[in-house]
């Protein structure tokens, strides 16, 4: 019989030794698995298309109207002290934070016709005007028991901030106090009024934790309108100083109306927008002053009305989305390299059998 060939202690006629059968079987396995890696990385590729984004986002807006939703179960404080109260309702005769004005032309020039507003400036304290803080919510009461605030500039350069709470329960008013004094609580309307004369020196904030509509549609009316404005969205990143990257961006035009709203719940007041209305000293000397808007949140509670459009959700691009999900990158760069490097075996362990198999 005839001996089989050898090449040293080599058997030549075996189909490969121990380390070609290693890397024949990787290469086996590696070629079962793919399939169901891609077909992961196919449901991957799906579910960062589909999915909702809740990519934060932030927004800068110059408007003259701004109409705010408060949650009653987020506290809310603004600095009140140089505004003039407006009410339909006389105030009790012991309240001693406010002092009843009977100037009869100060009404209609700070309140309206005074058949309808009674006008009350803060009290004296020392020849000075006591400082005032309004206090909206923050009883723990579910969002139905907020309020609804509108905050708007007119014509002749004043501010008027109207505060409408949704409960007529004594608890859910709007409470007004200073310091070493018994608060005020005031239901229903509340209407506050920053006269220029008194502004003109000083800067007014006033932060929030609402769903807020900037602008209003455009009719012949209407002269409210947002200006200008901006919109970002951003994703988590490792490439910048601050941790993040801009995904997608849009102008506002002169005209637009933008609502933001919760996205998680009605009882979620964490989902809420959160951000400020800002008014300079510098805008409250002009003619009609501009507020600035400032709001962060989430990507998917906007939505933008256009004139002579349906209105559109601000949401990025399905490339946006894949480009910027950090498991979809991962999943790419892998699949794809594990892809080259087991093409690379395939040829290798091709190459290792027609050399075993020559004679």
């Amino acid at each position: 019989m005839r001996s089989p060939r050898r090449a040293g202690n080599r058997r030549l006629d075996h189909f490969v030794d121990r380390n070609d059968q290693f890397w024949a079987a990787i290469t086996a396995v590696l070629l079962r698995v793919l399939p169901w890696c891609l077909l992961l990385y196919i449901a991957l590729v799906v579910h960062a298309i589909v999915q909702s984004s809740h990519w934060p986002f932030a927004l800068s807006a110059d408007a003259r109207l701004v109409e705010l939703t408060l949650d009653a179960s987020s506290l809310t404080q603004w600095d009140i002290s140089k505004a003039t109260l407006c009410r339909h309702d006389l105030l009790p005769e012991d309240t001693s934070i406010y002092e009843k004005i009977d100037d009869i032309a100060v009404i209609r020039r700070r309140c309206g016709t005074p058949r309808r507003w009674h006008a009350y400036r803060p009290a004296s304290e020392n020849g000075a005007a006591a400082e005032l803080t309004a206090r909206i919510g923050g009883n723990g009461q579910p969002r139905s028991h907020g309020a609804t605030v509108r905050l708007s500039t007119l014509a002749d350069g004043r501010l008027l901030v109207r505060i409408a709470p949704f409960s007529t329960q004594p608890a859910d008013g709007v409470a007004i106090q200073t310091a070493g004094q018994t608060p005020l609580t005031l239901n229903g309307d509340v209407v506050l009024v920053w006269p220029t004369a008194q502004t003109q020196n000083m800067s007014l904030i006033f932060p929030y934790t609402a769903a807020l509509r900037i602008g209003q549609d455009v009719t012949t009316s209407r002269h409210e309108l947002l200006e200008a404005g901006h919109i970002a969205v951003y994703s988590a990143s490792d490439d910048t100083a601050g941790g993040r990257s801009v995904v997608d961006s849009i102008e506002l035009l002169e005209g637009d109306s933008v609502q933001i709203a919760s996205s998680l719940g009605e009882t979620e007041a964490e989902a809420l927008p959160r951000g400020f209305v800002r008014i300079t000293a510098e805008q409250m000397a002009s003619t009609w002053p501009q507020m600035k808007v400032v709001a962060f949140g989430l990507s998917n509670q906007v939505r933008i009305e256009r004139y002579g459009d349906a209105g559109l959700d601000f949401q990025p691009s399905m490339w946006a989305r894949l480009t910027h999900d950090s498991w979809v990158v991962i999943a790419t760069l892998v699949l794809f390299g594990s892809l080259s490097a087991l093409a690379t075996l395939a040829e290798a362990v091709r190459l290792i059998r027609r050399t075993n198999l020559r004679p």
